[in-house]
């Protein structure tokens, strides 16, 4: 793998420098999150400002427009005529901070199209975000030796590794700063490294891409994260072939029981019994949280409450209730709830509409490559993967809002956004089946 990634230095030199930008921010975005998103943004105005035009003439960019009408209407009806803090010492300023974060993001699905429009460029993606997890893993297996202390900063905190005691995080967290965001970076990559592991045919690159995947898998189970549990799953069961999914499965078995008898047995019991616990009942803190959102976005359906305001609100409204205010939850915990709450219903119902069509849209068109043309290996499986990613965080999506971590956000937008530009994209080899 180290060799591959090598040969695809050289070509940046052949493409143009927004899609530079882009790709060499992928690589920095997780270990060094200030440069990368500078090299992102870089790259996103680049993009913009060459193919706004293009961009208008795609139907589907419409939604995200009004969209973003919506968000603005939301902020503005909050701020200046229906403010629903005006008793409070809220500072409704915290809104359009928010709200700016939201519309990057909105912008970004659209804009970094430019730079997923082929396959090719699909599979370049696939390879720097392999690489920049590269210092995600070995910020994961330095915390599991003896870096457990952080967080470790440099350049005055512009350069962040958490690495959270584990008795603190409650498990692997590396340079995350909590262990759903750190499981959920290695499950959407997961399938990614499958998928080029099975295009690899130097063996020596091959061999050093399953024994990354060997550390994805530990590392996933290790973070004690349901989501990335699930993304494990769904990756395995749909990009390996089936007699090497048993291997995986059995492997992830070995490493469980070795972790129970060799090293802590009694913490090991605790933790995951609590894990099945808790995703048993259904009247846990979580089921609460599910019931006061919907509680509030019935009082205001239409506009909602502002962006990260919930945690103000929930609160507000529990104030005299003690046992109640221990939760202090930060947001919904469900995309979207999420979204009805900040910016109204009919918002929510635009966005993960939206998102549902893309799936399904593009499952029905890599089935009908699959089974009507003979597609080739690498472009079905490069699309596949990146659709199994974006199942992925979709799933995730509905119980946990990873999308607030920065890092995981712009993933996010990315993975939409190609997958968006594999339904629009007709440059594939394929021949009729006769």
């Amino acid at each position: 793998m180290i060799i591959k990634f090598k040969s695809e230095i050289n070509p940046l030199s052949n493409i143009e420098m927004g899609n530079q930008l882009f790709l060499i921010g992928i690589f920095f975005l997780p270990s060094i999150f200030i440069l990368g998103s500078i090299l992102l943004f870089g790259g996103l105005i680049i993009s913009l400002k060459k193919n706004i035009n293009i961009f208008l003439k795609d139907k589907w960019n419409y939604l995200l427009i009004l969209s973003i009408g919506i968000i603005i209407i939301s902020a503005v009806n909050i701020t200046f005529f229906n403010n629903p803090y005006s008793l409070s010492n809220f500072n409704t300023q915290i809104i359009w901070f928010n709200l700016l974060k939201w519309l990057i993001l909105i912008i970004s699905f659209i804009g970094f199209q430019k730079y997923l429009l082929t396959n090719n460029q699909r599979v370049l993606f696939a390879k720097y975000f392999i690489a920049g997890t590269f210092p995600v893993i070995l910020s994961c297996l330095l915390q599991k030796l003896f870096l457990n202390n952080g967080p470790y900063q440099i350049l005055n905190g512009l350069v962040i590794w958490f690495q959270k005691p584990l008795h603190i995080s409650g498990g692997i967290t590396g340079l995350f700063s909590n262990v759903n965001y750190t499981g959920i970076w290695l499950a959407l990559c997961l399938p990614f490294c499958i998928c080029l592991s099975r295009l690899e045919k130097k063996s020596n690159s091959k061999n050093f891409l399953i024994l990354f995947i060997f550390f994805i898998s530990y590392f996933i189970f290790e973070t004690n994260s349901r989501n990335a549990y699930l993304g494990f799953f769904i990756g395995v069961s749909f990009l390996i072939r089936f007699r090497y999914s048993i291997i995986f499965i059995f492997t992830q078995v070995f490493l469980f029981i070795f972790s129970f008898f060799a090293l802590n047995a009694n913490k090991y019991l605790q933790t995951y019994s609590h894990l099945i616990s808790k995703a048993l009942n259904l009247n846990n803190s979580r089921g609460f949280i599910f019931k006061e959102a919907i509680s509030l976005i019935k009082d205001r359906p239409i506009f909602g409450w502002g962006s990260s305001t919930f945690n103000f609100t929930f609160n507000f409204r529990n104030i005299n209730n003690i046992e109640i205010l221990k939760i202090d939850p930060h947001h919904t915990h469900n995309m979207a709830l999420e979204l009805a709450y900040n910016f109204g219903i009919p918002l929510s119902i635009i966005i993960v509409s939206f998102v549902i069509c893309l799936i399904i849209k593009s499952i029905l068109k890599i089935h009908k490559l699959r089974f009507k043309f003979k597609y080739s290996q690498e472009e079905y499986l490069i699309n596949k993967a990146w659709i199994v990613s974006t199942i992925i965080i979709f799933l995730a999506l509905l119980n946990d809002i990873s999308f607030y971590e920065d890092r995981i956000g712009l993933i996010i937008c990315i993975l939409f956004s190609g997958l968006r530009c594999f339904i629009k994209d007709n440059r594939y080899s394929l021949n009729e089946v006769k």
